[in-house]
């Protein structure tokens, strides 16, 4: 589905900054972008501890969700990207705004992201 998805935005926003938002592993992401030539790209993990994660899904109603699988699959991705050269951004204490704003700097460049907003 990733090269779908790259392969859409490739043909309808040609020679745009596009941010595809997604679960999904890093590698997949650099096959639809080799696949469908795009060169330049991105890869940010926004990311939250275990703890942090099982009381945002509590809080959301998804107990459910915070299993050993969900949080190995976060171990996974925090691997993953580290080894594909991703930024990842921690946000245990950040807020939605702040969460937004570190993602900004990261796309803009402006690196580090600030943290704490």
């Amino acid at each position: 589905m990733t090269i779908e998805w790259v392969k859409r935005m490739r043909c309808e926003l040609p020679n745009s900054n596009v941010l595809l938002d997604g679960q999904t592993r890093p590698s997949f992401v650099a096959e639809a972008c080799e696949i469908n030539d795009v060169k330049s790209y991105k890869l940010i993990l926004i990311h939250c501890s275990d703890d942090v994660r099982r009381a945002r899904l509590l809080q959301r109603g998804q107990p459910e969700l915070a299993d050993d699988q969900m949080m190995e699959w976060a171990r996974y991705l925090i691997r993953e990207t580290s080894k594909a050269g991703g930024e990842i951004i921690n946000n245990d204490d950040l807020s939605i705004a702040g969460t937004a704003a570190a993602l900004v700097a990261i796309v803009r460049g402006n690196e580090p992201a600030p943290q704490g907003l």
